[in-house]
């Protein structure tokens, strides 16, 4: 019974970690894409730019998600999460929950998987 304790307790906190270095990851895209955002204000982008920005958008999307499904995130980030779960809705899917969730639901398996294994191929200090 104390191994498995033992075990729990080591898994929760790779959990933990793993889940602060993506949350710190998610918080570093927010706050350039933030910045660019701010930038370029209403005005007309080049197909290349906006299309990265969106990439990455949604790269901190998952970052978000994959954090907030592992463990619990502070309210910072729970905040800054939300911010780019809207931002995302109204760039990716003109404000379309629905169409949102559909996506998010059909990813979300591999988006997460892909998460995982470079969290687990990353080194270890």
């Amino acid at each position: 019974m104390t191994r498995d304790f033992a075990s729990n307790e080591l898994c929760s906190t790779r959990a933990r970690a793993a889940a602060l270095l993506i949350a710190a990851a998610a918080l570093n895209a927010a706050g350039a894409f933030a910045q660019e955002s701010q930038r370029d204000g209403l005005h007309a982008m080049d197909v290349r730019s906006s299309e990265r920005r969106l990439a990455e958008l949604e790269k901190a999307f998952w970052f978000c998600d994959y954090a907030a499904t592992v463990s619990s995130v502070d309210s910072g980030t729970a905040i800054a999460c939300g911010m780019l779960t809207q931002e995302l809705k109204a760039k990716k899917f003109g404000g379309d929950f629905d169409a949102l969730v559909s996506w998010w639901r059909h990813n979300k398996a591999a988006e997460h998987g892909a998460l995982e294994a470079a969290y687990r191929a990353a080194p270890r200090r």
